[in-house]
């Protein structure tokens, strides 16, 4: 159902323009930025991460294609100690919910066993139910909860 491309310079410079500002937005729905701070956090949190740039990082970034070779979405992944994290998974609007994330997460688990590791990590806001309850329908538990009080 899906097949993952390794992205090219161009692809990957134009998903992290998109991926800042989603990044941003959702910060913003989460209550975690306010929308004034949330373009400028974004961006310093990316630099800090990505930073070494496209060949040096140790994540891997792909486009998700469907079977007429359609990107439907975006990945990355970092290679952790023991632990595949997905640093984010975006599925283009026109593709949600006709079973793309979850062929996706079967997609990274494989990729997970045929590398070794032993856990599959991700991070997902509390707004976001529709995106908490495939997690859980796949297997994905809650092993902590990140709390914030603004002062």
């Amino acid at each position: 159902m899906i097949k993952l491309k390794k992205m090219t310079k161009k692809e990957y410079k134009l998903f992290i323009k998109k991926s800042i500002k989603r990044f941003a937005k959702e910060q913003t729905k989460s209550g975690f930025w306010t929308k004034e701070e949330a373009l400028k956090e974004s961006k310093a949190q990316y630099k800090r991460n990505l930073g070494k740039g496209f060949k040096k990082s140790k994540f891997d970034f792909y486009s998700i294609l469907n079977d007429e070779h359609k990107r439907v979405g975006d990945l990355f992944l970092s290679k952790e100690h023991k632990l595949l994290f997905v640093g984010e998974i975006y599925i283009r609007k026109k593709y949600r919910h006709q079973g793309y994330g979850r062929a996706l997460l079967i997609k990274i688990e494989k990729i997970a066993k045929k590398q070794k590791y032993k856990k599959i990590g991700l991070n997902v806001a509390t707004h976001n139910k529709i995106a908490q309850g495939l997690y859980t329908q796949s297997g994905f538990g809650a092993v902590g909860e990140f709390r914030m009080k603004r002062i």
